[in-house]
């Protein structure tokens, strides 16, 4: 496996032209397409990838250390089969809609103003993590642990707060409102 230290990648469209299989340490990839590639057991070690299109790339055995993702399209990701040993990424403004986190742990994880639409969070651990400003249209909250998760500023989420454990949580006004679902409360104002 060959391994790339400190390199930067520029408007490069790995569609046309494979991205090589190695180890990438401190790697910048900015403005790059690598939608649909094969990213099988690659390693990407604090990483910064800006305004890239990454959706429906297979990360099966993918190793994300202290990455960072901003003003990127993730859509379709399966973080349920990448390398889950020290996950820890930051994602800021992406587009992570359809991507499954079925029974992942995310607590090195943070989002800030994503699209989290049709996500699946089921018997996912994001205990004590950031989900700030974020849209979880339709994302499923399965079994899922919240607890002591910042969902401040995040609209469009269905929690139901016996299935999932949401102790501790933050919530903002009127978004909190949802948990109440469940119940069938009726909330006149």
């Amino acid at each position: 496996m060959k391994n790339f230290y400190d390199k930067k990648f520029e408007h490069i469209d790995f569609t046309d032209k494979n991205i090589m299989k190695g180890e990438y340490d401190r790697c910048i990839f900015n403005r790059c397409n690598l939608e649909n590639a094969d990213l099988k057991d690659f390693r990407f070690i604090e990483c910064s990838f800006n305004q890239c299109n990454l959706s429906n790339a297979k990360i099966y055995g993918c190793s994300f250390q202290e990455s960072s993702f901003t003003k990127s399209k993730m859509i379709g990701w399966q973080f349920d089969t990448c390398d889950q040993f020290n996950l820890s990424a930051r994602f800021d403004q992406c587009n992570l809609g359809n991507a499954v986190f079925y029974k992942v742990n995310l607590m090195r994880c943070s989002f800030q103003k994503c699209t989290l639409n049709e996500v699946d969070f089921s018997e996912a651990k994001l205990s004590k993590i950031e989900l700030i400003d974020c849209d979880l249209q339709n994302a499923i909250f399965n079994r899922t642990d919240l607890s002591e998760t910042n969902l401040s500023g995040s609209k469009n989420y269905r929690i139901d707060p016996v299935e999932s454990n949401v102790t501790g949580a933050k919530f903002s006004i009127p978004e909190v409102l949802s948990l109440l679902d469940r119940f069938g409360v009726k909330i006149d104002f």
